[in-house]
């Protein structure tokens, strides 16, 4: 059967749900892949060393001072201190005298941005995400209130590698994708002609999380955890609620693949928003994605919320994969 990311005949909205479908069964393999990885398990256990969160004796009375040194957050940030104290590590070169002007202005603006826009700090939380899960993300936005490029250090639990290729690099996959957690009001905002179609996965609020995390935290110290249960509400699409949201979520996917799709109408078609720069005409027999495709869905809409070509002129994932303890068998490799 043809991959429903090709040209279709079929009417938009039964070819849009049919994108929507093979985008869940994409999420679904990417997310199998990585939790297979070695080390994804410790990720968390990781996390709370880092933070001190050990208190695992059970038998511990509470007289005894909780206080505890905390070797693994000073080995912590040591590293990502000794990582991160650098000056911008890129240079603009030209072998053209006559564009030496462009390169010495692309390099103070480059300059610029990495002090100015705080890119520093947070290219110190993608190494920190690396010190604790073996590898982080650089995700490179464009950032619409500044007008500028933007990096986000990305979980690495939640980008989902698409069919890789290999382990050593994310452009080596057939796609990415990025999970990120969004309010249900956020959504209808930025998609209003989707807005009666966009529900919530679960509750986010603190309040929320909290009480399920003390609830988690006393079934398991009491040895009451059913797996049985956990697998009838998996069945059931999570436990039910009795209570009202109060602050409704919803995962927001967003997908970058690599579709080699020609376009087949006989007339030019105009990709994108055509008030944007980065829209552009192809022509008969012309590929409609060659800088990629980008897909943006959540699970509870039957359509994606985006479906069109990747904005940024340069055709990579703008999300490179940073692997400070790489090994060819391991996706996220191993963590320090």
């Amino acid at each position: 059967m043809d991959s429903p990311l090709k040209p279709s005949k079929l009417p938009s909205q039964e070819n849009s749900r049919g994108i929507h479908d093979w985008a869940q069964l994409a999420i679904s393999e990417g997310q199998s892949f990585l939790e297979n990885q070695s080390g994804f398990s410790k990720i968390t256990e990781i996390i709370k060393s880092v933070m001190g969160d050990q208190y695992d004796d059970k038998l511990r009375p509470n007289t005894i001072s909780q206080l505890t040194l905390n070797h693994m957050g000073k080995i912590g940030l040591d590293l990502a201190s000794s990582l991160t104290d650098i000056k911008p590590f890129f240079q603009f070169k030209t072998n053209n005298a006559r564009f030496e002007p462009q390169a010495t202005m692309g390099q103070k603006l480059a300059g610029a941005w990495w002090s100015n826009r705080l890119i520093d700090l947070k290219f110190c939380d993608v190494i920190k995400y690396s010190l604790a899960a073996g590898s982080g993300y650089a995700h490179l936005t464009y950032n619409e209130d500044t007008q500028d490029l933007d990096l986000l250090a990305e979980d690495p639990r939640d980008v989902l590698p698409i069919r890789p290729n290999d382990m050593f690099s994310v452009q080596n996959c057939f796609g990415v994708c990025i999970r990120r957690e969004r309010t249900v009001n956020y959504l209808k905002h930025m998609y209003p002609q989707f807005a009666n179609r966009i529900k919530a996965d679960r509750e986010g609020s603190y309040a929320a999380m909290a009480r399920q995390n003390t609830y988690q935290q006393k079934m398991a110290g009491l040895g009451l955890v059913s797996g049985f249960m956990a697998n009838l509400y998996a069945g059931m699409g999570g436990k039910p609620g009795a209570a009202p949201l109060t602050v409704p979520v919803s995962d927001v996917f967003t997908i970058y693949v690599k579709d080699d799709s020609v376009n087949e109408t006989g007339s030019d078609q105009i990709m994108g928003d055509a008030s944007r720069n980065w829209s552009y005409i192809v022509k008969p027999g012309e590929p409609l994605y060659p800088r990629k495709r980008c897909i943006v869905m959540t699970r509870s809409c039957p359509e994606p919320l985006y479906d069109g070509p990747n904005i940024y002129w340069h055709g990579q994932f703008p999300i490179p994969k940073l692997t400070l303890d790489p090994w060819p068998w391991s996706w996220l490799g191993k963590s320090p």
